[in-house]
């Protein structure tokens, strides 16, 4: 990609480029428009001109790459057309821009008949459990064997319940193979996968608790699992406010995307307290040890299948080296590592190329995740056609000897 400008360096180089004049070449709908830069407004916009012919192939919400030379060094910066004018369009504000370019082809949106494809070999599951949202691989958790013995349930558990019942007065543990979910309660988790943590009976749930990567009902989201589900859980509560009970805590046991069971925690009675949120992270440690030792146990092993699951997911943006796709699946998150290798199709129109690739960034946005690739083995003439079905022409000289926006490849240190 290459190296983010801050704020201040960012308005000190539009600055120059405005006035020194310095060319911009617009990269839009696999086109290469020449532009100058006439103004920008802090934080907010940047104004520039165009021919009457190029101004033509502009609409709002384009979005586009703008790519200059700044003292022999290549820069660009992604933005969206907001206005479009006679002579002139109005594109967003740069949140940055990025100097010594270091990718070999410029990114485009992808073309409409394009998809990645791609097979992963593991192991499928069809359990008679309820199915969620949720994901949990079920790895070898980060913890202290000596801790928790996994390769005995039966000490596990008790070293649980004792160590527990220090901080809260009823602890229970229960699986969904013959007790399916019933109560409000246990239909929340069956639905969710997230965590049910009731601080008080006779309160609302929390609105937002900030515990690390805890999946956790709150009030803003219980009705969307089941409908009226905080009224009824309001209900259920008031009965179990009558029979002494103050706090409670379900945590899911998850395997894989089933809710296999669940831990259920309680105060009542003289322990008139909440449980408190270190005893909710605990607990939630604990499914995840649990789950792992039912595992080992071969507890799931009936349900077992060797499978080859494929993938398709949607490209955000391509290029003749690389591309980045979005994925909402949480398995895919989990299974995919960053700096592993794997075989793709890349689908273009009617034709596919297969091509091994290495996952060189990672991130998370929203409820999605991205997965950036960089092609690593490519045919000679499959690599010809992605060419010219991304760029719609044909790959030149200068295409291959020039990196991204005509940059000069990276320099290497061979002393490293």
């Amino acid at each position: 990609m290459g190296i983010e400008t801050n704020r201040i360096e960012t308005e000190f180089i539009l600055k120059s480029v405005l006035d020194k004049e310095i060319p911009v070449n617009i990269q839009m709908k696999k086109k290469n428009i020449a532009g100058k830069l006439v103004s920008y407004n802090l934080e907010k916009n940047v104004k520039i001109e165009l021919s009457e012919e190029d101004i033509k192939l502009f609409t709002t919400n384009d979005k586009i790459a703008i790519y200059f030379s700044y003292f022999s060094h290549v820069m660009n910066f992604s933005v969206i057309t907001t206005e479009i004018t006679n002579n002139q369009i109005v594109v967003s504000y740069p949140t940055k821009i990025y100097k010594n370019l270091s990718r070999k082809y410029i990114r485009v949106v992808p073309p409409e008949n394009s998809k990645i494809v791609f097979n992963m070999k593991g192991e499928k599951f069809q359990l008679d459990f309820p199915k969620t949202e949720e994901y949990n691989a079920v790895d070898y958790p980060e913890f202290n064997t000596e801790e928790f013995p996994v390769n005995d349930i039966q000490q596990l558990v008790n070293d649980f319940r004792k160590k527990i019942l220090e901080s809260v007065s009823n602890v229970n543990i229960i699986t969904y193979r013959k007790q399916k979910p019933d109560s409000i309660e246990e239909k929340l988790l069956a639905q969710s996968g997230k965590v049910l943590y009731i601080p008080s009976v006779n309160k609302e749930l929390p609105q937002f608790l900030e515990i690390e990567n805890i999946p956790i009902i709150t009030i803003d989201n219980i009705d969307s699992y089941i409908p009226d589900a905080n009224k009824l859980l309001k209900t259920s509560n008031a009965e179990k406010y009558l029979k002494g009970v103050h706090s409670e805590l379900y945590c899911p046991i998850l395997y894989l995307e089933y809710v296999v069971g669940h831990i259920h925690l309680q105060n009542k009675g003289i322990k008139q307290t909440k449980i408190k949120e270190d005893i909710l992270e605990y607990a939630y440690q604990f499914s995840k040890v649990l789950a792992f030792s039912l595992k080992v146990s071969g507890y799931f092993n009936q349900g077992k299948m060797e499978v080859q699951e494929k993938y398709e997911n949607t490209i955000v943006d391509i290029s003749a080296s690389g591309l980045l796709f979005e994925s909402n699946s949480k398995k895919l998150e989990k299974s995919i590592f960053l700096y592993s290798d794997i075989k793709i199709d890349l689908i273009l129109g009617s034709t596919t190329i297969p091509i091994i690739s290495r996952v060189m960034r990672k991130f998370r946005n929203g409820d999605s995740i991205f997965f950036g690739l960089i092609f690593l083995e490519l045919d000679p003439k499959d690599f010809e056609y992605l060419f010219s079905f991304v760029y719609e022409r044909e790959i030149t000289e200068d295409d291959i000897e020039k990196w991204e926006g005509g940059s000069s490849p990276p320099q290497v240190n061979m002393n490293q």
